[in-house]
């Protein structure tokens, strides 16, 4: 009639009839299971309260206009992990004695593995200047060759493709950041940079405190043997000048030595040649000011970029540094290939 209940009072007279050591070991199993609800409930309430302050902070930050008012706010949630993040960072900065009132220069590093957060990116960096937030974005990338070649060097996956090749996730990122590099104030190519000139780069471009009403330019020279440069703005070809490479005393010296550089302007179209890159740079910036534009990268290309490139470069420097408004950096790419 009551098979239900048949069953019920079958496992009770089970239990009830079975000896001491079964006994003991569905008492243990009935603890266990008890403490287990016990921490499952605990953590979810726990990832329910961090969840909540995490919003409230993020709605503070996105809402705040001095950093020392968000880290007040900060303070007031410790279960959240991004603000106790924020709190440790602002401290360890204020001990360092970078923070008044304001951070000076800030630099944050962001890559395809920030996950959902990535797509709310370009919206904090408008929010950001509609706050008067002074802020530069910066795009560093490399060839896919040279990318396959750094994680094979360091023996490490892909993040975005564990179980893939590496080829594969350098794709999906590439797609991930592509809104970013169209926002991008300078897309910055690191292909042919080791790490120490990509450490100058970076502290090069990160010190730099032009006037708003200014712009940055870097005069880069290169070697077309060793690739254009992705990052460049502007692209002369210096190879129609004579070469100091087939002058044996000149073969060992680079463009910074005074004698090649004389030996390239005894050239008769060199000196023309500075006259007019040097107009045109500078009848074109103005505009580039105009459209807010801070960065600009003049790129000078010969054959193996250490004789006439190198040399041309300095060349134009000068007329160049003369312009108003304009804060000259030099680079040599490939001058110690």
């Amino acid at each position: 009639m009551f098979p239900n209940a048949a069953l019920t009072t079958g496992v009770v007279d089970l239990v009830l009839n079975a000896g001491p050591v079964a006994k003991f070991v569905l008492i243990v199993l009935g603890v266990f299971s008890v403490v287990c609800w016990a921490l499952i409930v605990e953590k979810w309430w726990q990832f329910r309260r961090i969840k909540k302050e995490t919003a409230r902070f993020l709605k503070a930050f996105r809402e705040g206009r001095r950093f020392s008012m968000v880290y007040g706010v900060a303070r007031k949630y410790p279960e959240s992990p991004l603000a106790q993040l924020y709190v440790a960072a602002y401290q360890e900065l204020a001990g360092a004695g970078a923070v008044a009132e304001e951070f000076a220069q800030v630099a944050l590093a962001v890559d395809a593995r920030e996950g959902r957060y990535l797509k709310e990116v370009p919206q904090q960096i408008a929010n950001a200047r509609e706050h008067g937030i002074e802020l530069s974005l910066l795009f560093f990338e490399a060839s896919d060759d040279a990318l396959e070649r750094r994680f094979q060097q360091t023996r490490r996956r892909h993040p975005l493709a564990p179980g893939e090749r590496i080829s594969q996730g350098i794709r999906l990122e590439r797609t991930l950041l592509q809104e970013l590099r169209e926002r991008a104030d300078e897309v910055i190519d690191t292909t042919h940079l080791t790490p120490i000139e990509l450490k100058q780069v970076i502290l090069e471009k990160l010190s730099r405190r032009a006037d708003v009403s200014g712009i940055s330019v870097e005069l880069l020279s290169f070697g077309y043997r060793f690739g254009l440069p992705l990052e460049a703005d502007f692209v002369f070809d210096v190879r129609t000048i004579v070469n100091p490479y087939y002058k044996e005393d000149l073969r060992p010296l680079d463009g910074t030595d005074e004698r090649v550089r004389a030996f390239v302007a005894a050239a008769p179209n060199t000196m023309p040649l500075v006259a007019r890159v040097v107009e045109l740079i500078g009848a074109l910036l103005p505009g580039y000011i105009r459209q807010g534009k801070r960065y600009v990268t003049v790129a000078v290309g010969c054959t193996g970029g250490r004789h006439r490139s190198v040399a041309f470069l300095r060349m134009i420097a000068p007329g160049l540094a003369a312009l108003p408004a304009v804060n000259l950096v030099l680079r040599d790419r490939d001058i110690s290939r």
